[in-house]
């Protein structure tokens, strides 16, 4: 693009959560283009911000809300993206979507979907002049539910040729550890793992229960695990939130060798690109559940270490 100098690029710098955001002027001509390409006019100066940073290692637990639906379907875009530059020719990686019903109380419903609006009213006939106000009997209360349909993508391998299904990657929502959704799961998991499929299972959802409850990874905040279809035993990557994510093994067809997956790589380009910590308000506590005091300590150090000023 054509430049006049000086002009061209003119700003100050304002922190934002321990980064600097460059305010840039454009010239005339730079400003009439940018508007065509966009479709709108915008106000100027334009404000290029660096994008802002969780202030966690690996996981942040902010995620687990009403950011979880867009987060989980960024990661397995990316995760699809990457496998297929680094698996042979002689597979496919796709994304695959079904719909999960499930029935939420209002307080599940306020973290995850708050979109909802889930209201509970009684109506009753306006009073007339001169009659005399009846005393209502108090009703027995229930807690209020609505049944909501969720769209789950994950990540399949194939084989080209045959379409067979060699590897099924499910990064683990919500509706796959509660209620009917995760007996639905756990059928599904067994149903493939008996069909000779590999399996993987990235949960980064620390609320439910888990469809293989290792006793050694009972107080992990988060779980991976590998398990192969020639194999009984399972691999597992337990870690917390104070640890980067595991790169894992992806097994492929007998003779194939394992795909390496960085999914710390990923799962921080995802959040960098999303800049989701426009949307958080790490003044407050994270989802449920609760983490110990130790643990809510140590992030209340990190999140005032990342914190601006």
């Amino acid at each position: 693009p054509r430049s006049n100098g000086s002009d061209a690029l003119k700003g100050s710098h304002r922190p934002l959560l321990g980064c600097t955001l460059p305010i840039v002027n454009f010239p005339t001509h730079l400003r009439e283009t940018l508007n065509r390409t966009r479709g709108h006019v915008s106000s100027w100066p334009i404000r290029y911000t660096v994008a802002m940073r969780s202030p966690f290692p690996g996981m942040d637990p902010y995620l687990e809300g009403r950011l979880w639906p867009d987060l989980h379907n960024r990661l397995v875009i990316a995760i699809c993206d990457e496998l297929a530059t680094v698996i042979p020719d002689r597979y496919s990686v796709r994304t695959e979507w079904r719909i999960v019903e499930e029935n939420l109380d209002v307080d599940q419903i306020a973290v995850m979907y708050p979109d909802i609006l889930v209201s509970h009213a009684l109506d009753m006939p306006a009073e007339t002049g001169g009659t005399r106000a009846a005393t209502l009997t108090p009703p027995r209360t229930y807690p209020i539910t609505a049944a909501q349909s969720v769209r789950v993508s994950s990540v399949r391998i194939r084989e080209a040729r045959t379409r067979n299904l060699v590897t099924s990657m499910e990064i683990v929502s919500p509706v796959n550890k509660r209620g009917d959704g995760f007996q639905q799961f756990a059928n599904k998991w067994k149903r493939l793992h008996q069909a000779g499929v590999h399996l993987i299972e990235i949960d980064l959802v620390r609320g439910g229960t888990r469809i293989l409850p290792y006793p050694d990874a009972r107080n992990a905040h988060y779980l991976i695990t590998v398990r192969r279809a020639e194999d009984s035993r399972t691999g597992a990557w337990p870690f917390s939130v104070r640890a980067d994510l595991p790169t894992i093994p992806v097994p492929l067809l007998a003779g194939d060798p394992d795909a390496t997956l960085e999914l710390q790589r990923l799962f921080k380009g995802v959040c960098l690109r999303a800049n989701y910590a426009r949307d958080i308000d790490y003044s407050l506590d994270p989802p449920a559940p609760a983490f110990i005091d130790d643990d809510r300590a140590w992030m209340r150090e990190r999140i005032a270490a990342a914190a601006p000023g």
